[in-house]
């Protein structure tokens, strides 16, 4: 279903900075399928470690990627030095939402994954250890395909 959204409408994305994003017309843009993306992790070097501050690059990269298009979603961030890091760091959450049928069973897999992350950090932080969840769990399972 996502994929074949993607293959009717098409793919855009608005290229602007974050710092003037009130500045863009949205409701002059014409489209009956506006999409956000899930909550991922930019690895760009501007918002480095940022949830959700990702770069067209890294958006169109993860688009293409949860709608089963990996080796395209690839192609698009090969370019770029910390393109791969995209990957290692998002893979758990790529692979979740890739697997939904639907827009809504995406967002349905985020909340449920955003609460195990937020349960398991409050638990590492009584216990001393890192809150990074989404660096230590991510990195670990992460294999280059």
């Amino acid at each position: 279903m996502l994929f074949s959204l993607l293959l009717f409408f098409l793919l855009c994305v608005t290229d602007c900075s974050w710092a003037r994003l009130e500045e863009i017309p949205w409701k002059q843009m014409k489209s009956g399928n506006h999409r956000l993306l899930p909550f991922l992790v930019a690895t760009n070097p501007v918002n480095y470690g940022k949830p959700s501050k990702l770069s067209c690059a890294e958006a169109a990269a993860a688009t293409l990627y949860i709608c089963g298009k990996k080796d395209a979603a690839k192609l698009v961030l090969k370019e770029f030095g910390w393109g791969v890091e995209f990957f290692k760091i998002n893979h758990e959450l790529l692979e979740l939402y890739s697997s939904c049928e639907n827009a809504d069973a995406v967002v349905k897999a985020q909340n449920e994954w955003l609460e195990k992350a937020e349960a398991e950090r409050v638990h590492r932080r009584a216990g001393g250890q890192s809150t990074s969840i989404i660096l230590d769990r991510n990195t670990q399972s992460w294999k280059e395909n």
